[in-house]
């Protein structure tokens, strides 16, 4: 069993950016960012269930597994698939209220 690290934070806080700089500096992992997989339907427990058994597959090739997004350890901890990780270590990202306020507007702003 390895360990499996997750990237999370509140939306803008950056996790996207951090998941695509990452590949080049931690060359033993594999980097998936959960935006690729997310629907509406994704904030329920088949959704965590489903997130920690297909990283459990990835986890196969013997590589960790670095998860960016808005996972909690409440989402996550109680899942039955948890039990194939060793541990889960969670980086919470964050940044001031001003600039977050800055990047959701811009985000929204180009929508």
């Amino acid at each position: 069993m390895l360990p499996h690290f997750v990237v999370t934070g509140p939306s803008c806080a950056g996790k996207s950016t951090v998941a695509r700089g990452l590949p080049g500096r931690l060359k033993e992992c594999v980097v998936l960012d959960r935006d690729i997989w997310w629907t509406e339907d994704s904030t329920g427990p088949e959704f965590f269930e489903f997130s920690l058994r297909l990283v459990k597959n990835v986890a196969q090739g013997w590589r960790p597994v670095v998860q960016c997004g808005a996972l909690l350890p409440l989402n996550l901890e109680p899942c039955v698939e948890r039990r194939y990780f060793t541990a889960i270590h969670y980086l919470a990202l964050a940044c001031d209220d001003a600039l977050l306020e800055k990047r959701l507007r811009g985000r929204f702003a180009s929508m």
